[in-house]
């Protein structure tokens, strides 16, 4: 039995890498999509954030478009992912702070939030690295 489990085991994080990529690439996608949203929404954006009292809009709206859209391609190709996912966590956090707190009514809701699971996924590309296939991952030694 503790054989199977030992191979069990070995499979799974010989998967790593590849469990990685895709939560890697996925994230990507839905920031690369939303920065690109904001860029073209410019306007809607900030009344949005005006309306949350998130300070001078009409400068964080352009910067968070930013961090999100080349973050989200940097997530993709995988070029500094560990570093990207800082910033995009700080967003998910403001995110939480500013939209989403008034919504949490205990630890299940909050865990429950989409950008608190953003930003556990980016915490693990952080800590565990970019997966397969990105093109600034460090060699093994």
């Amino acid at each position: 039995m503790v054989t199977f489990m030992n191979k069990i085991e070995g499979l799974l994080s010989k998967l790593s890498g590849w469990v990685l990529l895709l939560a890697r690439v996925s994230v990507g996608i839905v920031f690369c999509n939303s920065g690109w949203y904001k860029f073209n929404h410019l306007e809607q954006t900030i009344g949005f954030f005006s309306s949350l009292g998130i300070p001078q809009a009409q400068l964080q709206v352009p910067f968070v478009a930013g961090v999100e859209f080349l973050g989200g391609l940097a997530l993709i190709i995988g070029f500094r992912a560990r570093l990207v996912t800082l910033p995009l966590i700080g967003v998910m956090s403001v995110a939480v702070l500013t939209a989403k707190l008034k919504e949490v009514t205990g630890v299940a809701s909050f865990v429950g939030l989409e950008e608190f699971n953003f930003a556990l996924i980016l915490a693990l590309i952080a800590t565990n690295g970019p997966g397969y296939f990105a093109v600034s991952r460090r060699k093994r030694s």
